[in-house]
């Protein structure tokens, strides 16, 4: 990093835009993944360093692809805290969805702000001081206050399986499993016809 935050922040933004412009999270081997999320990293990092003029440049300036990558690390980073309780985990998965101007009332954002504060709630952090903290670095003053206030919202609101996601244990740990992960087709043959049924 140079002694130029504002040249430092613009150039990482370029450099995940076009990173992220032909990357897959999904089909993206371990190696390339490990780069894009220490690009975001370090971005996240820097985000929370420079002044708002600055951090409404990096807002501007990523592209969609980005954002989608970084919805798949926010992921991770809730995962890793619900695993293991580190706030840190949980703050380099909020930075980026504030960095993509993510807000409760849209499905993306609301669907990774339940994840982040179940992660919060089951390991005893405390959700409302880092979603202040996180609040706080939003570039327009609805998205802060979506975020700021999401733990104080009614539990059915910022429940994960509002969003169809389940907890579920593993031999590994703790995993959140998407509705195709745990809908399983019925053991009794003949109700599974039926459903069929509703549906032909």
């Amino acid at each position: 990093m140079s002694n130029d935050p504002e040249a430092d922040i613009q150039q990482l933004a370029e450099k995940l835009n076009r990173y992220c412009s032909e990357f897959s999270w999904g089909a993206a081997d371990p190696h390339s993944r490990s780069e894009a999320a220490q690009l975001i990293s370090t971005l996240g990092d820097l985000f929370q360093r420079v002044d708002p003029a600055e951090r409404k440049l990096v807002t501007d300036a990523l592209i969609d692809p980005v954002k989608y990558a970084m919805s798949f690390y926010t992921f991770d980073k809730a995962l890793e805290a619900r695993r293991t309780g580190s706030r840190q985990a949980l703050i380099q998965g909020l930075i980026p969805v504030v960095m993509a101007g993510g807000r409760s009332d849209t499905r993306t954002g609301g669907m990774l702000l339940s994840l982040l504060c179940n992660s919060a709630e089951k390991t005893g952090l405390d959700a409302r001081e880092l979603f202040a903290y996180g609040a706080q670095f939003a570039t327009n003053e609805e998205s802060q206050r979506q975020i700021r206030d999401f733990p104080s919202l009614p539990p059915e609101l910022r429940a994960i399986r509002r969003w169809g996601i389940r907890e579920a244990e593993t031999p590994g740990g703790v995993v959140y499993q998407h509705p195709h992960e745990w809908m399983k087709i019925p053991r009794r043959r003949g109700l599974w016809h039926k459903l069929r049924g509703w549906f032909a």
